[in-house]
């Protein structure tokens, strides 16, 4: 007698189909700018960052902390701080709302849906790094309780971190939070910012009370992030390029003033800790072995089943086994499905390290000795001045979209 597959071979399809087939979220795709809203978005905009608004328009929400910051950062590299206020405050405010609350980070969460649908907020450095850009265009507006607010905004998302041990450790925002306190003649909350700072760096002296000027010389590339693992469920980090430069001296007047290690942004990428999405990464990588393990094995045994009971004439058995068979094939497109990738979108506009230090000379455009600086931008104040230098330009050597934020493949 011949078996008739009927409905079962359509159950087969089906399976074999879930395992064949995936789309990509509506959340992760770019959208098409129309010529007439690009228009006026780009209208009061600076050339060099149109193809950076290009992409922030496209990308929407899911990237748009991302691309805020790195917009901030590259305007503030061009001396534009109103534009860098903006921008990192448009950051700054999406990584303030409440995680729980969004819903591409609840899907993120489930079996099937990739980490990197949702709302790219960071990592807790990258967030404290984007409060620290906002603090500097605050401090150089004058604007010096804003600043101290973001500075200390950065502090807690450094509290973020899951190991106890490297909570609340980032010295550079202690620091900067006594110096906006300082300018702002808060002397007592200045003091205890200063303390701090010291505390967790012994190389940031609590500045002279005559010193008006602070100097910040940023040098080297952000870490990156890549993923390992089996089903690159494992975030890791490496570091960027570094300069190797031991002692940076800023130059005004020939007063050659040694800057101190503030930061070492790698270190703080690396003293994360685990992360409460790294476990639920572990679990989908977990289900998606089990899973085609068992669905190997099942197929195996229905398949076996199923053409015994076929060649036997034994109509029943033939079922039982077509039976087992759909049910492996669909244990292995569930697994197929999982999908625990972890997140390596990544603020690449960083530096490496920060060093710093404070003088009684007026804020000025001066050179500076040990490695030089591509770009020195200095903001003379009534009360404080700020001079920002970076060893290499962020706007000519990195490109317009930031590393793996395209809609992931299918």
């Amino acid at each position: 007698m011949r078996v008739k597959w009927g409905k079962a071979s359509v159950a087969i399809c089906v399976a074999v189909s879930m395992a064949a087939c995936q789309t990509l979220q509506d959340h992760e795709k770019e959208r098409v700018v129309s010529a007439e809203e690009l228009k006026m978005a780009l209208a009061d905009k600076p050339v060099e960052l149109h193809g950076d608004y290009r992409i922030l328009l496209a990308q929407g929400e899911r990237n748009a902390v991302l691309n805020h910051a790195r917009i901030g950062v590259k305007a503030f590299e061009m001396g534009n701080i109103e534009l860098a206020r903006k921008e990192l405050a448009a950051a700054a405010d999406r990584i303030e709302t409440i995680y729980a609350d969004n819903t591409a980070a609840k899907q993120a969460l489930g079996k099937f849906v990739k980490e990197n649908i949702k709302d790219f907020k960071g990592e807790p450095y990258e967030r404290a790094m984007v409060f620290y850009y906002l603090g500097l265009a605050y401090l150089a507006e004058g604007d010096f309780e804003n600043a101290r607010a973001s500075f200390k905004a950065g502090e807690f998302q450094d509290t973020l971190s899951s190991e106890e041990e490297y909570q609340a450790d980032f010295a550079l925002l202690n620091y900067l939070s006594g110096w906006a306190s300082k300018c702002n003649g808060d002397d007592e909350l200045a003091e205890d910012a200063f303390s701090v700072a010291h505390e967790h760096r012994s190389s940031l002296a609590v500045p002279e009370d005559d010193m008006s000027t602070l100097v910040i010389y940023e040098s080297g590339q952000a870490p990156a992030k890549f993923a390992a693992g089996k089903y690159d469920e494992q975030l890791k980090v490496r570091r960027g390029y570094q300069t190797g430069i031991e002692e940076i001296t800023y130059d005004p007047d020939g007063l050659n003033l040694s800057l101190n290690m503030a930061a070492n942004v790698y270190w703080q990428a690396t003293t994360r800790g685990g992360r409460e999405v790294d476990a639920v990464l572990a679990g989908k990588a977990k289900f998606k072995d089990g899973m085609d393990a068992t669905g190997t094995v099942l197929a195996q045994v229905g398949a076996g089943a199923a053409l015994y009971g076929a060649g036997a004439g034994n109509r029943d058995a033939a079922l039982v086994g077509l039976g087992i068979l759909v049910v492996g094939l669909i244990a292995k497109a569930a697994a197929e499905a999982a999908q625990p990738d972890a997140d390596i979108r990544y603020i690449d506009v960083l530096p490496d390290t920060v060093v710093l230090a404070t003088s009684t000379f007026g804020a000025a455009p001066a050179s500076f000795s040990g490695r030089g600086a591509e770009v020195v931008q200095a903001f003379p104040g009534e009360t404080c001045g700020l001079v920002w230098a970076r060893d290499v330009s962020i706007m000519k050597t990195l490109p317009v979209r930031a590393p793996n934020s395209a809609a992931p493949a299918t």
